[in-house]
């Protein structure tokens, strides 16, 4: 598939992750939606593990340690949504990923960036984190909580990456992390959530559903597009979902849409531009 089909999937897959976590932050039980989703992607992951061959043995080691900085990743994420709007530490934590995810990548997977690539990274992550501000007084909290999100968000960024192209089954390593994430999540909110749980599938199973499925399809086209592009720009093509965040927020959170994130939006379109012509001329 050509390079630039595959950024087109990527973009999709930004679309889907704004929409699944703006469900959840407005979502009356955040951490059974959050659970929800999980076990989607567990039933799927189940499903897909019965039919493809097991990932590699190499990748094990990069897969479990992946699936367990998901698990702070969601704990991080579930704290961050109490304390802060979404249009404020949704922009901060997905637009320090690329810069990390660009340093790690060089260091453990020797990826070093040509010139266009390397600046469309800086443009695009400068521009995420321009659009952070929501024009409220500063929530340092949750400024600080939405950075340790971020660092959450390289470290299985590089993990599934480095895991991915040692696995031999794309699918199967999808699965099993998956299955890894989900049985967990679902453990958790179980035991935390019991009385709850009955009335929230009753009520809404189809908001889980499709807030599952828009989060598995989005990480399996990122995985897939990890295992065959460089990560820095697969991760940070995936960060322009803060743009549909800020819209979504805009339009179904209220919670503003201010002209400095229009500006800070073209940055982050300019920063997709010359990404595709730095992979083109790659």
């Amino acid at each position: 598939m050509p390079h630039s089909a595959l950024y087109a999937l990527v973009l999709v897959a930004a679309v889907a992750h704004a929409s699944w976590n703006a469900m959840v932050k407005s979502s009356g039980d955040r951490l059974l939606m959050l659970a929800a989703i999980r076990v989607v992607g567990l039933l799927a992951g189940v499903a897909v593990a019965a039919l493809v061959p097991l990932p590699a043995v190499e990748s094990l080691p990069f897969l479990l340690s992946a699936a367990a900085v998901h698990y702070l990743y969601y704990a991080l994420m579930l704290k961050v949504y109490r304390v802060g709007d979404m249009s404020q530490v949704y922009p901060i934590a997905r637009g320090i990923a690329p810069l990390l995810v660009a340093g790690l990548g060089a260091i453990l997977a020797g990826e070093y960036l040509g010139p266009l690539s390397a600046l469309a990274v800086v443009v695009l992550s400068v521009g995420i984190f321009f659009l952070s501000g929501s024009g409220h007084a500063a929530n340092h909290k949750a400024v600080m909580l939405a950075l340790f999100t971020g660092v959450a968000i390289a470290g299985y960024s590089v993990l599934s990456g480095l895991g991915v192209r040692r696995a031999q089954s794309l699918l199967g390593y999808i699965a099993w992390l998956e299955i890894a994430t989900g049985l967990g999540m679902a453990s958790v909110a179980y035991l935390r959530r019991r009385p709850a749980v009955v009335e929230f599938v009753r009520t809404q199973w189809r908001s889980g559903l499709v807030a599952g499925l828009l989060s598995v399809g989005g990480y399996a086209i990122a995985l897939w597009a990890m295992s065959v592009l460089a990560m820095a720009p697969v991760v940070a093509l995936r960060e322009t979902s803060v743009v549909f965040a800020a819209l979504i927020g805009s339009v179904f959170l209220r919670e503003g849409f201010a002209g400095r994130r229009l500006a800070a939006a073209a940055m982050v379109l300019a920063g997709i531009v010359m990404l595709g012509l730095g992979a083109d001329a790659g």
